[in-house]
Parts: structure tokens; sequence; C-alpha cells
């Protein structure tokens, strides 16, 4: 159940990096509701790359080659973003990618304890 409850929180703190990149010029921050869909899915789909990661990867395979799974996944999850976007160009596609590799990466380090058990019972 805490395992549980910390993937749920990570969920939530994944959300951080779009508050970060919300800023404007005069250094106040939007409000999440003004966010973009685009953003937003970006944050999303980070967020549950990092879970879809933990299924795909094995116990037994290098560091390098988690993070390369984990860093294709995110580079597939920025295309569709970008696409369903209706908006798949180079400039979008790296802002979309640069939310969900934020995002994941957040998702990871808050939630490592679950998402070790999760690979841990994936393979």
């Amino acid at each position: 159940m805490a395992r549980w409850v910390m993937l749920g929180f990570a969920i939530v703190l994944a959300g951080l990096p779009a508050v970060a990149l919300a800023q404007v010029s005069d250094g106040t921050t939007t409000p999440i509701d003004s966010l973009s869909t685009f953003a937003l899915w970006g944050i999303v789909g980070g967020a549950l790359t990092s879970v879809v990661t933990a299924v795909l990867n094995r116990r037994h395979w290098p560091s390098d080659l988690k993070f390369a799974v984990f860093f294709a996944l995110c580079c597939l999850t920025a295309a569709g973003n970008a696409y369903f976007n209706r908006s798949l160009t180079m400039a979008d596609w790296s802002r979309s990618l640069l939310l969900v590799v934020a995002s994941g990466w957040t998702t990871y380090l808050a939630a490592k304890p679950a998402i070790k058990t999760i690979e841990a019972r994936t393979g």
C-alpha cells in the first residue's frame, strides 16, 4: 500500500517541472490551469513513461541499457504528443521531449522504491 501511495505522490510531484517551466518574463508563475494541453499531456506522458520503463526493464540489464530504454520511450512519447497536437515539427517535438524527460525523471526519483519493486516483479 505504501508503494502505491509513493507512486501517486510521485505522479503529483512530476507536475512540478511544468510549474517551473511556466515562468513568465517578470518572474511570476502562471497557474497550472493556464498550461496548454500539449504541456499537460507531455507531463502525464513522462510520468507514465517511468512506469512503462519499469515494466519493460529487466533486473540483470546494465544501467546504461535501462536508461536507453527510458530515453527511447521518452522520444516516442514526445513524438506521439506532438503528433496528436497536430504539430509534429522538430521544435514541438523537442519541447515535448524536454517535458517528458523532466517529468519522467522526476517521477522515477520520487517513486524509486515503487519503480524498483515493479521492475523486480516483472523481470
